[in-house]
């Protein structure tokens, strides 16, 4: 597992979720993108995966510290 800050940038609805992706934070700069997916066959995230704390949820411009299981490559299209 490791952790990453990211600027979210993207956040739309998505099957029975959402999609989120932003960009890394490096220092002063942002790095490349980067989009969380779940393990659920269509990839989006959950809300109750997208909480932060008691009432807030992952929203456009706030800065997100995630903790990840592994990372996926991107997939041709």
């Amino acid at each position: 597992m490791y952790t990453q800050t990211i600027l979210c940038l993207a956040n739309s609805k998505k099957t029975r979720g959402t999609c989120i992706a932003g960009k890394e934070i490096e220092g002063a700069h942002l790095g490349p993108w980067i989009r969380p997916v779940s393990d659920r066959p269509t990839h989006e995230i959950l809300e109750i995966k997208r909480r932060y704390s008691e009432t807030g949820l992952a929203e456009v411009f706030d800065v997100i510290e995630i903790t990840f299981c592994r990372h996926v490559g991107a997939t041709p299209n």
